[in-house]
């Protein structure tokens, strides 16, 4: 069994909590189907040119995804995820 991330960039529908400066993703669209977000495994942020992007990677109890929020245009991307291939 190996796992291997799938590359994406493409725009989705999140549902978050923004509590205390403090952003935590809930469930997000992709596909038609929505994703519960069972755990934020790990969450980061970064400069792409001057916006600031709040990057998580989140797991839904089978698949891992890593989503990304730009603070400086509100939108959310689906960047990644990672399948058993």
């Amino acid at each position: 069994m190996r796992v291997e991330t799938v590359p994406l960039n493409h725009q989705i529908r999140v549902a978050a909590i923004f509590d205390k400066g403090r952003v935590k993703p809930v469930w997000f669209e992709t596909q038609g189907e929505r994703v519960s977000v069972n755990e934020i495994c790990y969450s980061w942020s970064c400069k792409e040119g001057t916006a600031t992007i709040l990057n998580f990677a989140v797991w839904d109890g089978n698949k891992t995804f890593e989503l990304a929020y730009d603070v400086t245009a509100g939108g959310w991307s689906l960047r990644g995820k990672k399948v058993t291939a």
